[in-house]
């Protein structure tokens, strides 16, 4: 069985920004919003014209087979439904998850407890473990101390 698993940053961009000059609202064109319709080869007529917004999103972070990862997220973002929906992730739920694996890595022995792998034991495989908990930091620590990904949001997901 694989099981892959993915983590995006979504971020809604206006086309138009809008500024309050004294009593005065003043709306103008997002040049971001134009910048990313011309990346992606559209323009204005190719999009609702009334209201123009879009959605940028890009993977941030992707696992393999990391099931006691997956499992955490099915617990503490999904409600315990584990199907291959999108589901919101707070920033901090995503430092509770780093902070966690570093906890596993600083004391081996709460693995069970602290993040069970629910098809295995952490002892069966240390080092890919070990590893899952490495590559989980890694991945977190990129994304959450880079200041472009503030105010965006965040989507799990996976795949099997």
């Amino acid at each position: 069985m694989g099981l892959d698993m993915y983590l995006h940053a979504r971020e809604y961009v206006s086309g138009s920004t809008h500024r309050r000059e004294g009593d005065t609202y003043i709306s103008e064109d997002n040049p971001l919003y134009g910048n990313i319709l011309k990346a992606v080869d559209l323009t204005g007529e190719d999009v609702d014209p009334e209201y123009p917004a879009l959605t940028v999103e890009v993977k941030v972070a992707q696992w393999r087979k990391a099931w006691q990862i997956h499992k955490w997220f099915v617990d503490n973002v999904q409600d315990g439904e584990d199907n291959c929906k999108d589901y919101y992730v707070s920033r901090d739920t995503l430092i509770d998850l780093r902070n966690l694996c570093q906890q596993v890595l600083d004391n081996p022995e709460s693995a069970e407890e602290l993040l069970p792998d629910p098809y295995a034991s952490a002892d069966d495989d240390p080092e890919w473990y070990t590893y899952q908990m490495t590559h989980t930091i890694t991945q977190l620590d990129r994304v959450l101390n880079n200041t472009k990904f503030d105010g965006w949001d965040f989507q799990y997901s996976s795949s099997w």
